[in-house]
């Protein structure tokens, strides 16, 4: 709440919420933290992006510009259908759900994919919905050896469509 005062909603996520699940993470591995305290964890931040969700922050002045710019133009372009696909747990589910959050309704519309699906069955989700662009996420530590598959998997059944990969909470880039 004291960051959203000071921050945009995306800078808050930024610093706040991406690096907490990548720490999560990072202390699961470790033994730090039980699966029920990361479990507990998601729990009560999915809980805060939600009500951010409806916070007066969560709506950009650049979003509600753009909105009143596509009714003045003769009514909104229908908008970009996006799927959003968890490289792994509900930690990768939650940056996922955080992206689509900060995303402008109006010219993307991000449909998410549950955690813990397997390569075929993304695979079938994508043929099923057809997107015009998939973006796989994954809070680091954890998840890039299985995103790079998925990706190879995807790049042979799908070679045009558009591949978008966030690798959140690494300290250098992800090869």
């Amino acid at each position: 709440e004291v960051a959203l005062q000071t921050q945009p909603l995306l800078d808050v996520y930024d610093t706040v919420l991406l690096p907490a699940l990548s720490y999560a993470k990072e202390d699961r591995q470790q033994g730090i933290l039980t699966a029920t305290d990361v479990q507990e964890m998601v729990q009560a931040t999915r809980e805060i992006v939600e009500d951010l969700a409806t916070h007066p922050s969560g709506a950009t002045p650049e979003v509600d510009a753009r909105a009143e710019e596509d009714g003045a133009a003769g009514g909104p372009l229908m908008p970009l259908p996006v799927l959003g696909c968890p490289a792994r747990d509900d930690i990768d589910a939650l940056a996922v759900r955080l992206l689509e959050q900060v995303c402008d309704p109006t010219r993307v519309a991000v449909a998410l994919l549950p955690p813990r699906l397997l390569p075929f069955d993304v695979i079938a989700r994508v043929a099923e919905t057809q997107p015009a662009l998939l973006c796989l996420g994954a809070v680091v530590p954890g998840g890039v050896p299985h995103v790079r598959y998925l990706c190879k998997q995807l790049r042979a059944r799908f070679p045009s469509l558009p591949l978008v990969v966030g690798c959140w909470g690494a300290s250098e880039p992800v090869a």
